[in-house]
């Protein structure tokens, strides 16, 4: 059976989960994007990226048909909400070019409240019920609380690695339904 079945909606964290540094580790805007390198940086040149295996995941998320039907969230309770939405704007996925904000469908979600907050923002929003979606937070406090609403949750301590990934759609196949 494909992984992706029933699978509707990703929602990843952004700071140390898709990202690294935290937005609040940095000295902020105006952020800014190198012609030459695409490397991201903010006004006192340190480094935005993104963790190594999110351009992989991305790239399945926004190109492969097994994801053709699923969406892309992010959920952050970052206090600099400006800042993560112009990295995303100026963070391109590798090999198919493309803003980060591109492959994201729902990014209302990034505010300084709790994640059960943000997903109930992101279940209005979409239209998806809590146990279509699937989600990756580097916190373990986050992880407890949205899966206490019935969201498929892997904990990611040290950032995104396809290893997480894996995990998550093995982990949301063995809680989903065979049939819809």
């Amino acid at each position: 059976m494909n992984k992706s079945n029933r699978l509707k909606l990703v929602v990843f964290d952004l700071d140390f989960t898709v990202w690294y540094p935290e937005m609040y580790e940095l000295e902020g805007a105006p952020f800014k994007k190198c012609s030459r390198t695409g490397r991201v940086t903010d006004r006192d040149n340190e480094e935005v990226q993104m963790f190594d295996d999110m351009h992989e995941i991305f790239r399945a998320l926004h190109t492969s048909d097994e994801f053709s039907n699923t969406k892309v969230a992010v959920a952050s309770s970052t206090t600099y909400p400006e800042w993560a939405r112009e990295c995303m704007r100026l963070l391109h996925v590798q090999d198919i070019d493309v803003a980060l904000e591109t492959v994201i469908h729902y990014r209302q979600a990034i505010y300084p409240r709790n994640k059960k907050v943000h997903f109930n923002e992101l279940r209005e929003a979409s239209g998806i019920d809590f146990k279509d979606m699937l989600f990756f937070d580097n916190e373990r406090y986050n992880i407890r609380e949205v899966g206490e609403l019935g969201v498929t949750c892997v904990y990611c301590p040290d950032g995104m690695s396809m290893e997480h990934w894996e995990r998550g759609l093995d982990a949301f196949h063995q809680m989903s339904p065979q049939n819809d």
